[in-house]
């Protein structure tokens, strides 16, 4: 049964995305997520969640874990909806690895009911360029 709870991954607490020079703050690892996900799954608490929503990924880790995370939260309640935010860059510019984009392009996105990148974002995980 729902209660209408929401998953929201939260991956870092920087001041700035990783793409300035200088930046601060902490990074979740993926044992660290893993670990909260074992603890939903053993309490019988994924189903409970109608939404999942991811943003920022600190670590290419991360990223190769979401298909698993969103597949269990899934199979606990199929009608659970994934909103996905794919933060790869701005202004024509990626601020994380580059081998982000072919993740997000073959493992994540498939698996999202909604997508929000800006145009950088949608530009990369596309393959074509947006004129606005």
């Amino acid at each position: 049964m729902s209660d209408g709870s929401m998953i929201s991954v939260s991956s870092s607490h920087l001041a700035l995305v990783s793409g300035h020079a200088k930046f601060r703050g902490s990074k979740l690892s993926a044992a660290d997520m893993s670990l909260a996900v074992e603890g939903l799954t053993l309490n019988g608490m994924l189903e409970r969640y109608t939404h999942i929503l991811t943003g920022y990924m600190a670590a290419t880790a991360l990223v190769q874990l979401l298909p698993s995370v969103i597949g269990a939260v899934k199979a606990a309640n199929p009608s659970c909806v994934y909103v996905c935010d794919p933060v790869l860059g701005d202004n024509g510019a990626l601020y994380v690895p580059a081998e982000f984009v072919e993740l997000y392009r073959t493992s994540v996105l498939p698996l999202a009911d909604i997508i929000t990148p800006n145009q950088t974002e949608a530009e990369y995980v596309s393959l074509y360029h947006c004129i606005t």
